[in-house]
């Protein structure tokens, strides 16, 4: 007796996505690593080798916390894909040059562990778990997180504590609604357009994060109608 053939299916029932690009995880990961070079160089210019240490730090722990969440979580190593640097690269963008690297490490792991992992991993989280690393640090650490420094091109060291253009413009205004002579202490245009300023890592230099963004329209990552609407 022959064995009962199924019928073929009228309707395939999948997951999403349903049409392809060729475009992967990975690669996708690169591209938005790529859009950040600009920003990268800038930090370095302006901050020199603390900003390479912030974001050295930031990146090796979180491929080292994804690694130890994968293994616990036994599930495959994710590590290849990028995403992992990628969450320590936009952390240690969010950091000012002064983080000390203990606690730059430590924003990596809860960026990855309570940002990534404790939702299961790549996909399922619904928070960017850069940014759940760095609202933890600065509740944590909020002296840490706020300890800006000027850049080098702008003083003699670049561990000399400054405030930042909006810190200024605050002191600024809560002087003059008090009656006082309100001096203004803000650089100048050229100096906040370009970055010479302090703040955190990506954060200062406009060129900069206009090339990487322009970046991303080009390659279709990102649509422009986004960035556009909040500027």
């Amino acid at each position: 007796m022959e064995p009962i053939k199924e019928p073929t299916p009228l309707v395939l029932v999948t997951s999403s996505p349903h049409m392809h690009c060729g475009l992967t995880i990975g690669k996708s990961m690169r591209e938005v690593m790529l859009a950040l070079v600009p920003a990268i160089i800038a930090s370095v210019y302006y901050f020199r080798m603390s900003a390479a240490i912030v974001m050295v730090t930031c990146v090796v722990s979180a491929i080292v916390f994804e690694t130890i969440c994968n293994k616990v979580m036994h599930k495959p190593n994710t590590v290849q894909d990028g995403s992992a640097a990628l969450t320590g690269l936009l952390l240690a963008m969010c950091l000012p040059a002064s983080m000390p690297p203990l606690f730059a490490a430590m924003g990596s792991m809860f960026a990855i562990v309570v940002g990534k992992a404790v939702f299961g991993g790549l996909g399922c989280n619904i928070f960017n778990p850069a940014h759940i690393g760095r609202a933890i640090l600065l509740a944590s650490f909020p002296q840490q997180m706020t300890n800006w420094v000027l850049p080098a091109t702008a003083a003699a060291s670049d561990a000399v504590s400054t405030a930042t253009p909006l810190a200024v413009m605050r002191a600024t205004e809560k002087i003059w609604q008090a009656g006082g002579a309100a001096a203004s202490q803000l650089p100048p245009l050229s100096d906040l357009f370009m970055g010479n300023v302090g703040g955190s890592l990506g954060e200062t230099c406009v060129p900069a994060l206009v090339l990487g963004g322009l970046y991303l329209i080009w390659k279709k990552l990102i649509d422009w109608r986004i960035p556009v609407f909040y500027l």
